[in-house]
């Protein structure tokens, strides 16, 4: 892979093989981030004795990302055990729920987020890391008057 960047104070734009002994990133704990939500709920549809109804959902939020990162640099391995803000998150997300029964839903979504992990720990600096996510989720559930 091309790799660029500064390594030990030298620049760095080389193809190079990666193996676990040259570079090894873990996000230990997942990529922990937080999401701060605007959510909006519609009503679609409604039977006639209040006992389903179909909403639509919409969701929007950003929040900051979180990771506990472990890292291998030239065999040097560096284990980092404490949270560390490193960047962003953006998502939207949006569905479907259908409640039935008066107390039971169910929420089929689809969720796009884009995480900027621009400034997370590693041996002696820090790296820099992006990504894109599609998800597919379905939340079944219930809820209880108290």
């Amino acid at each position: 892979m091309r790799v660029r960047g500064t390594i030990f104070g030298q620049q760095y734009d080389n193809d190079t093989l990666l193996t676990p002994d040259f570079v090894y990133l873990e996000h230990s704990d997942g990529g922990n981030y937080a999401l701060f939500n605007f959510v909006k709920w519609k009503n679609l549809k409604q039977n006639k004795n209040n006992t389903s109804s179909f909403d639509v959902l919409f969701k929007a939020g950003a929040g900051p990302v979180i990771p506990r990162t472990n890292s291998t640099l030239f065999g040097t391995r560096y284990r980092d055990d404490k949270y560390f803000i490193s960047g962003y998150v953006v998502a939207v997300e949006g569905g479907i729920r259908y409640n039935f029964l008066k107390n039971f839903y169910a929420v089929p979504t689809v969720k796009g987020s884009f995480a900027n992990y621009n400034h997370f720990l590693i041996k002696d600096g820090h790296g820099k890391q992006r990504w894109t996510a599609l998800h597919f989720n379905l939340l079944v559930g219930g809820q209880l008057s108290l």
